[in-house]
């Protein structure tokens, strides 16, 4: 079997079967294919036809980023979605094509520990915070990660898992520790425990009500889910 025109991409011809295999990636109309067949009888064409894709099936490719490291967390930049921030142990990588390439943007960051969470202020995206490993807290920058500094009054020796902004007032941030949930209210100029009715539980995840910001919700390890 031969084929002549141009398939949607993410589409396979078998020259053996005959067989169209494969997910289209893109959509569109593909015009003016035609498939052939050879044999000891000869030859046959059939019609010439076309392939509308309506919907297509993304297909998840390697980016150029940090390899032989687990990818914490992902963080994009809400005004520049090109630009994207990913924590690992080491520090900081950030991009500005969507991926294409990665630089490290870890001065000031602890060496030799992990970053187990970003958080970036919606209002003001060079202003990012860091939640570290090992005890060390947060890091925050102000100038999309070209320098970090620990922002950790009120909130020693804790390992921070996940940060969460409060949209409506984004100097307000929330941080999930392996002791209970802590809160700034200055942009992390301090930090206060506001973890009343939570049991003693790592808090690896946090989620606030965007509509009503004063509903957070807290997923525990083994807990279950807690709501204040």
């Amino acid at each position: 079997f031969s084929i002549t025109g141009s398939l949607p991409p993410g589409l396979a011809f078998n020259t053996v079967t005959g067989a169209l295999s494969g997910f289209p990636t893109n959509v569109g109309v593909f015009s003016n294919i035609q498939i052939s067949v050879t044999n000891a009888r000869g030859s046959a064409s059939l019609p010439i036809f076309s392939i509308t894709v309506t919907s297509a099936n993304p297909i998840w490719q390697q980016t150029g980023g940090p390899q032989g490291e687990i990818i914490q967390t992902i963080a994009i930049d809400p005004s520049s979605p090109q630009t994207v921030y990913a924590g690992l142990y080491g520090g900081v990588y950030k991009s500005i094509n969507g991926g294409s390439s990665w630089s490290a943007v870890s001065s000031g960051l602890p060496a030799s520990t992990t970053v187990w969470s970003l958080a970036i202020d919606p209002t003001s995206p060079q202003t990012i915070y860091a939640g570290m490993d090992g005890g060390g807290g947060v890091y925050m920058t102000t100038t999309g990660g070209s320098s970090w500094s620990a922002v950790n009054t009120g909130l020693t020796k804790r390992t921070v898992y996940v940060l969460a902004i409060d949209p409506a007032t984004p100097q307000t941030v929330y941080a999930g520790t392996n002791r209970g949930v802590y809160k700034t209210t200055s942009g992390g100029g301090s930090w206060s425990a506001a973890r009343t009715g939570l049991p003693g539980s790592t808090v690896w995840s946090l989620a606030i009500n965007p509509t009503s910001p004063q509903t957070i919700y807290a997923g525990l390890s083994g807990g279950g889910v807690y709501v204040n």
